[in-house]
């Protein structure tokens, strides 16, 4: 079971797929990887590349939400898993 992120442009049609994490909080997750991959992607202009580390990212903090037993997810105190995620997922091209 797991969450997956399309990306579509003119070059093509990718997906990442992450695991589910039970007891993630769900409020904040969506803002948090739009910030994201908005900042991927004006660093990177690679719409790919750009959803994976989002997707890492976002899945770094929600993880660690997840193990505090937060209610909210912390991007403060997951500050160094932002910006170089300790786990990536493949980047699937799907066309």
């Amino acid at each position: 079971e797991g969450v997956s992120t399309l990306v579509l442009d003119k070059a093509g049609t990718w997906r990442v797929a992450a695991p589910w994490i039970d007891g993630a909080p769900g409020n904040g997750a969506g803002d948090l990887f739009s910030a994201l991959f908005l900042g991927r992607y004006l660093e990177t202009r690679d719409p790919a590349r750009a959803a994976g580390l989002a997707v890492a990212a976002t899945h770094a903090v929600l993880a660690d939400a997840a193990a505090r037993g937060l209610a909210e997810i912390d991007p403060v105190a997951t500050a160094q898993a932002i910006s170089a995620p300790p786990r990536l997922f493949e980047v699937e091209r799907l066309g």
